[in-house]
């Protein structure tokens, strides 16, 4: 994991950038080969059979890429706010800007923070404090 940039957004918003560099993204797409390719049935091979190429190629070259992001997302997601030192209080909202075996998968995640707040002038301050007197006619009362 790579963090490529954090901006600050309005209301308390930050919009993480960060990648997933090229060999963890393409062992995590194996990996999720290996688990959903046994799932669809291709023409001319026995259910969980085909190749990952065909497979690809009959529902689209992105299917096992968005497994491998969703695999990957917690663990990076982790260590890219860990690395840019925030405090996150909601739920990251992620986005895919890229992705590929070749160059890895590139995100961006806008998530709340904890707001900055800024104390005014609060030293020097006085408080008067009033004192009550209670006396017996009162308690009786």
């Amino acid at each position: 994991m790579k963090l490529i940039s954090c901006e600050k957004l309005e209301k308390s918003m930050v919009e993480l950038q960060f990648s997933i560099d090229a060999e963890t993204f393409k062992s995590a797409v194996n990996t999720a080969f290996k688990r959903e390719g046994k799932k669809y049935a291709i023409p001319g091979f026995r259910k969980g059979k085909a190749p990952k190429a065909m497979i690809e190629k009959m529902y689209g070259k992105d299917l096992f890429q968005y497994d491998a992001i969703n695999d990957l997302f917690p663990e990076n997601y982790e260590a890219a706010v860990k690395e840019a030192g925030i405090e996150v209080v909601g739920r990251p909202e992620p986005e895919v800007v890229s992705m590929s075996e070749e160059e890895g998968a590139t995100l961006k995640v806008k998530v709340a923070v904890k707001p900055e707040v800024e104390l005014g002038e609060y030293t020097g301050l006085t408080v008067n404090k009033d004192v009550k007197t209670v006396d017996e006619a009162d308690v009786d009362a």
